[in-house]
């Protein structure tokens, strides 16, 4: 009994100082490899010490096995449908990252393209517009060409009309005595094409003083006529009679003598201005009148030589088919008006 007694109290002894040791063990904190140990794995539930009821507790009924079942299936089905669910919204996610992807290399395409195609329309349109300038530029030099080619042909075929050498016809009577002086020029046309709408004049003018190289075209008003020129053909101007006394007192130079003309006319060719040839000479006689041997002599005098378009407004011309006024003083000789406005025969 006492042989008893011992072995229990010895084994009293130990399951208490089990005890004492199992205390100072949880108060010690736990050493990083018991932590690294404590991260990987899950610690072992504590044992919940069973409480003794409060008073006026009642205890929860206690479940059965297949309560236990089956909440735990519960459990396990929602866990499972929600990893399901994890696993789908992973995978849509996943689908919505590669079509924004494709969105937005659609987009970078899509802005390339753009691009490419503004640059090909630009350089089409720069194209364009010089093409369009080698157009313009070329339609410019043709029509150039074209109104050099026409004005060449005009100038090359249209009729131009000029003065020939004035001519002086000694005019006798029945006893071959000087009774006079006939004055006249001849309208050459030396263009391939007639003239049309042409009017003709010849006049004179006798001074007492040298006429200047200013001065106007005697009046020709009332010896106006129309004529016309054919191609490379010549014609007689109207003519003036000079009486034996005016060609005396030229001789003798106590007269001044002015003979002078014009001529206007149109050509065949359409838009095209009027033409107009001036001529003046200022006659002189020399020789002996009593011998009845005289010969006249024509110079060029003042700027009313010329061959000009009467749309040319120059040198204070006059408008078309008028004269300027001589103001000059005649002198008591008068004129003798054309009776033949052919002229004599050559």
């Amino acid at each position: 009994m006492r042989t008893k007694r011992g072995r229990l109290w010895v084994a009293g002894l130990a399951v208490g100082a089990g005890i004492a040791a199992a205390g100072t063990l949880a108060a010690v904190p736990p050493g990083p490899a018991a932590a690294q140990g404590a991260g990987q794995r899950q610690p072992a539930a504590a044992k919940v010490q069973p409480r003794s009821p409060a008073p006026g507790h009642v205890a929860a009924p206690a479940r059965s096995p297949e309560e236990v079942a089956s909440e735990a299936a519960e459990r396990e089905a929602r866990d499972q449908e929600r990893t399901a669910l994890e696993r789908r919204l992973g995978e849509t996610a996943a689908a919505l990252g590669e079509h924004a992807l494709g969105l937005t290399y659609g987009a970078v395409g899509l802005i390339v393209l753009t691009a490419s195609l503004w640059l090909m329309a630009f350089l089409q349109a720069r194209e364009l517009r010089m093409a369009v300038r080698a157009i313009e530029a070329s339609s410019t030099a043709a029509r150039r060409s074209t109104e050099f080619m026409q004005r060449a042909l005009v100038l090359t075929q249209r009729a131009t009309v000029i003065v020939g050498e004035p001519k002086a016809i000694w005019l006798r009577d029945a006893g071959d005595r000087l009774v006079g002086c006939r004055l006249l020029v001849t309208w050459h046309n030396v263009g391939t094409t007639p003239t049309r709408d042409m009017i003709a004049a010849v006049a004179g003018l006798a001074t007492e003083k040298p006429p200047s190289q200013s001065s106007a075209l005697p009046r020709t008003d009332a010896r106006r006529q129309p004529a016309i020129v054919g191609p490379n053909a010549a014609v007689n101007s109207a003519y003036i009679n000079l009486p034996i006394g005016l060609v005396a007192d030229i001789q003798r130079h106590r007269a001044h003598y002015l003979f002078a003309g014009w001529a206007e006319y149109n050509d065949v060719f359409e838009h095209t201005p009027r033409h107009r040839v001036e001529f003046c000479y200022w006659l002189e006689f020399e020789g002996e009148l009593e011998a009845n041997r005289l010969e006249a002599r024509f110079h060029l005098h003042g700027r009313h030589n010329r061959h000009r378009d009467t749309d040319d407004v120059e040198d204070g011309a006059r408008p078309s088919g008028s004269d300027t006024v001589a103001q000059a003083s005649k002198v008591k000789y008068g004129v003798t008006p054309p009776s033949d406005p052919a002229g004599p025969a050559p």
